[in-house]
């Protein structure tokens, strides 16, 4: 990813955080669909 590394260290920890919650028995559809929309928010703010 293109992205700088700052922005890189919070989806890590985004990451982390949906891994957190799939293993405590959320949803891991509704989980990795808001990891997914993290990243294209991340990655629209650096094509602007």
């Amino acid at each position: 990813l293109n992205l700088p590394e700052e922005a890189k260290i919070k989806l890590v920890e985004s990451l982390g955080e949906y891994e957190f919650r799939i293993s405590e028995g959320a949803d891991s559809l509704i989980q990795h669909e808001a990891f997914l929309a993290q990243l294209a928010v991340y990655g629209g703010k650096t094509l602007k």
